[in-house]
């Protein structure tokens, strides 16, 4: 949702998987970034993974025009942290995250509640060393947009309540 309220707000986000029944309102995830960190990273493994610059390059190559984004798990961030980078994390209760990999099956042997500890400490260490700006998607979704125009404010975007209002669908959000 967070990463959708950019793009709607003119943040270039790539080429993304199309909206479907899942998702009607998109994805938001940068199929070429997706495409070059998978086999490369898994969700298992240790981070957060080192700067790599091939996977700097081909993103760059996209020629995206400022602002941009790119969405992915925050383990993900030393890659981009070379091009000093606005980090926006997205933030969730821990209750809500566990109820949605119950649904879609991911969470097996407890793997879902160790990494999202992981984030968490991860985000946490982002925001004390990176500056990085806290979206709290339960507060947006109930029509609270405080974090995300703090977080608009932090990425230089000018904020739109009504394409907010408009993009943020209640019956979307399920846990």
């Amino acid at each position: 949702m967070t990463a959708g309220l950019f793009a709607k707000h003119g943040v270039w986000t790539g080429r993304c998987r199309a909206p479907d029944e899942i998702n009607r309102k998109g994805f938001f995830e940068n199929k070429l970034f997706k495409r070059l960190t998978r086999g490369r990273y898994r969700i298992t493994d240790k981070g957060p993974f080192k700067e790599d610059w091939a996977v700097i390059e081909r993103i760059l190559e996209e020629n995206p025009p400022e602002p941009w984004l790119i969405k992915g798990w925050v383990m993900y961030w030393p890659i981009f942290d070379p091009l000093t980078p606005k980090y926006v994390c997205v933030r969730r209760n821990e209750s809500s995250v566990l109820a949605s990999c119950d649904a879609t099956g991911l969470n097996n042997s407890g793997t879902c509640s160790e990494l999202f500890r992981k984030f968490s400490d991860e985000m946490d260490y982002l925001v004390e060393t990176r500056s990085a700006v806290n979206v709290y998607t339960d507060e947006v979704i109930k029509g609270d947009y405080s974090s995300l125009e703090r977080a608009f404010e932090h990425c230089n975007v000018r904020f739109n309540e009504e394409i907010a209002t408009d993009f943020v669908e209640k019956s979307l959000w399920h846990y």
